[in-house]
């Protein structure tokens, strides 16, 4: 089985980062922290759960992008200059869960 490209949404939403996905092997992903790492990293562990339960394959699952460069994407959205706006960012995230 080769490679396959698992879609994740990511939206900065009232002080919480949120990974969701609509992808078929993501489907009851939520994963939602007030730390950018922590939440990027629990992505990967959620997505392999929900393989292994939703669709019975076990397989490791990586981001395509480092959450180096992730964390530049986020950090590169403009700040407001009114303190009662909340930026909102949204973006997708492309995991990847490898061949068998």
């Amino acid at each position: 089985m080769a490679d396959e490209v698992i879609t994740v949404d990511y939206a900065f939403v009232d002080g919480a980062h949120m990974f969701t996905s609509d992808d078929k092997f993501a489907c009851g992903l939520l994963v939602g922290h007030q730390d950018l790492k922590t939440a990027f990293e629990e992505t990967a562990i959620q997505l392999k759960t929900l393989l292994k339960l939703n669709h019975d394959i076990e397989t490791e699952v990586e981001s395509l992008v480092t959450f180096e460069e992730f964390a530049a994407l986020v950090a590169s959205v403009p700040k407001p200059t009114n303190p009662h706006v909340r930026p909102r960012l949204k973006s997708e995230v492309d995991w990847h869960r490898k061949a068998a």
